[in-house]
C-alpha cells in the first residue's frame, strides 16, 4: 500500500474540514430557525450544506487514499454523482431567500428569478442525468483523486451557482452594505467578501483545478468563505466587540 502523499493529505484534510463546517453551519442555521421561526434561516442553511455536496467526493476520496492507499480513489460514478446530483435543491432554496429579501416588492421579478432558476436547473439535471446513464465518462476525465476534466453539462451545472446564487449574494450584500444600521451593514461586509471569494475560488477551481497548489489554495478559499458566511448571517456577539457595534 502506497502511503498517502503530502499534497494529498493536505488538500483531502482541508477539503474534509471544509465539509465539516458547513454541515455545521448547516445546523446552527436550522437551530436559530427553529428559535426564531423565520424561514430564511433555515433555507439558507440548507443551501450552504447542499453546496457543500459538491466537494463531498473529494473528502471521501481522502477517507479511502488514508485507509487503502494514495492510488484507491472514489470510484468515478459515485464522484460525479456527488459533484453535481446533491447540489440541486440549493436553486430552489436560495432564489426563495434572495426573493422574499431583496425582490418582495417586485413580485413579477421575484416570480421570474424563482421559476427561471427551478426550470434551468431541471433541465440541466435530466440532461446530465442522460448523458451519465448512457456513459459516464461523457462527464468528465478524472485525473487526479481531487480534480478532472469536466465535460460541458458539468460546467454548465456549476456556472449556475455563479448565475442564481452567487450574483445574487453580491447584489444581496452589496444592499446591505449601504445600510445605515451598523449591524446590517457588517453582516452586510462579511457577506460581500464570502460571496466574491466563492466566485474567485469556483472560477480558480473550475479553470485551473487540475493544478495540485491551485486546488490547495481554494480548498482554504472554502473554509475561511464558510466562516465568513456564519459571521455574515449570525454576526457573533465578539465580533460585535470587536468591531464597537452596539446592538441595535
Amino acid at each position: 500500500m502506497t502511503p498517502i502523499s503530502p499534497m494529498n493529505f493536505a488538500i483531502g484534510l482541508i477539503t474534509s474540514l471544509f465539509c465539516v463546517m458547513s454541515g455545521l453551519l448547516g445546523a446552527f442555521m436550522i437551530k436559530r430557525y427553529l428559535k426564531f421561526k423565520e424561514k430564511q434561516l433555515l433555507y439558507v442553511g440548507l443551501t450552504w450544506t447542499f453546496l457543500s455536496t459538491a466537494w463531498w467526493g473529494d473528502a471521501l476520496t481522502f477517507d479511502s487514499m488514508l485507509l487503502f492507499g494514495n492510488d484507491v480513489w472514489l470510484p468515478d460514478p459515485i464522484y460525479f454523482l456527488l459533484k453535481v446530483v446533491l447540489i440541486l435543491p440549493i436553486f430552489l432554496l436560495w432564489p426563495q431567500v434572495y426573493g422574499e429579501l431583496v425582490l418582495n416588492e417586485k413580485k413579477t421579478l421575484r416570480n421570474a428569478f424563482i421559476w427561471s432558476a427551478i426550470t434551468s436547473t431541471i433541465v440541466l439535471e435530466i440532461i446530465f442525468l442522460i448523458y451519465f446513464s448512457t456513459d459516464y465518462k461523457s462527464i468528465g476525465i478524472r485525473i487526479g483523486p481531487y480534480s478532472a476534466i469536466w465535460s460541458w453539462i458539468v460546467i454548465a451545472n456549476l456556472s449556475l451557482i455563479a448565475i442564481f446564487f452567487v450574483i445574487p449574494g453580491l447584489i444581496f450584500s452589496r444592499t446591505a452594505v449601504q445600510s445605515e444600521n451598523p449591524i446590517i451593514k457588517k453582516k452586510g461586509e462579511m457577506l460581500f467578501f464570502a460571496f466574491l471569494s466563492l466566485l474567485i475560488a469556483g472560477i480558480l477551481e473550475v479553470l485551473f483545478g487540475t493544478i495540485e497548489i491551485i486546488n490547495l489554495i481554494t480548498r482554504i478559499m472554502y473554509v475561511y468563505i464558510t466562516f465568513h458566511f456564519y459571521l455574515g448571517f449570525t454576526l457573533p456577539k465578539f465580533v460585535k466587540k470587536i468591531f464597537k457595534i452596539e446592538q441595535q
